[in-house]
């Protein structure tokens, strides 16, 4: 078993050769990359999970499936990583692959925003008028007790 660090030298071992290979192998080198991320999403890694949400959200993608993308998001957001929490609150303020609630959207961006996320703060800041100061108040003493679950 390949540890986090040579997989991620892998990840981009395989970026770089998907740039240089002929458009006929660019699909079974993005497959082989999907594989490996994948593999790594469901260890856990918070880096890979943000990336499979990622992949299911781009517009080249086989398939633009919000839903996929929040359930990779919200594992990932889920340990604390700002990128995921900033992506997830983003569904969740456009209704994108999940109910439309402005609540959660206010929430993770906050947490982002605390990892110094300026398009975070910047988005929650945007829903302040959305949200009545006690609304506010409210899920902010949410964020202020949350804790990653790794």
């Amino acid at each position: 078993m390949m540890n986090r660090h040579s997989c991620w030298i892998f990840f981009a071992a395989i970026l770089l050769v998907s740039t240089l290979v002929s458009a006929g192998r660019v699909q079974a080198v993005e497959t082989i990359h999907h594989s490996t991320l994948s593999s790594l999403a469901e260890e856990g890694d918070a880096n890979a999970q943000w990336m499979m949400g990622q992949s299911f959200l781009n517009p080249g993608a086989a398939a633009d499936d919000a839903a996929q993308a929040f359930r990779w998001f919200r594992r990932a957001a889920d340990q604390g990583h700002p990128l995921a929490q900033r992506d997830l609150a983003t569904l969740y303020e456009l209704g994108r692959g999940v109910e439309k609630n402005l609540h959660e959207a206010f929430f993770w961006y906050s947490l982002a925003s605390r990892q110094d996320s300026g398009r975070a703060r910047l988005q929650r800041d945007g829903l302040t008028s959305s949200l009545s100061t006690d609304e506010q108040e409210a899920v902010l003493a949410r964020v202020r007790t949350w804790r990653p679950t790794r």
